[in-house]
């Protein structure tokens, strides 16, 4: 049962043989897989990887009206910002959950040990 709106193949596609050569369309594959291997670990890595001169240069070329006194478009103000920030409430998480832990831990010991 179709619904309205489906696009339905009516034919099959024909068979016909590949006519590149095998080696070389291996070797174009190997070469995309590791290409998009170098850019996830790139991606990974953040970034850390980029010499700090590069980064301002990247900045300033997408933004025009870029100036680094202004604190509404201070991007690097921004960044510190929003990195101490999250920095924060991920270590802000961590304590909140050791403390439930601790909780947890002296209710065992003040009930007499039941582990439950």
């Amino acid at each position: 049962m179709l619904a309205p709106g489906y696009l339905t193949v009516e034919k099959k596609p024909r068979y016909q043989e590949v006519t590149l050569d095998p080696d070389e369309l291996m070797s174009h594959f190997l070469y995309s897989l590791a290409r998009e291997v170098r850019k996830a670990k790139r991606v990974e890595t953040g970034i850390s990887q980029y010499p700090t001169e590069r980064l301002y240069r990247e900045l300033k070329k997408r933004h025009q009206h870029y100036d680094i006194y202004d604190p509404e478009n201070n991007f690097y103000a921004r960044f510190i910002d929003e990195t101490r920030s999250s920095a924060v409430t991920a270590l802000q998480e961590e304590v909140d959950a050791l403390n439930l832990e601790i909780a947890k831990l002296q209710h065992q010991l003040l009930s007499g040990g039941d582990h439950t």
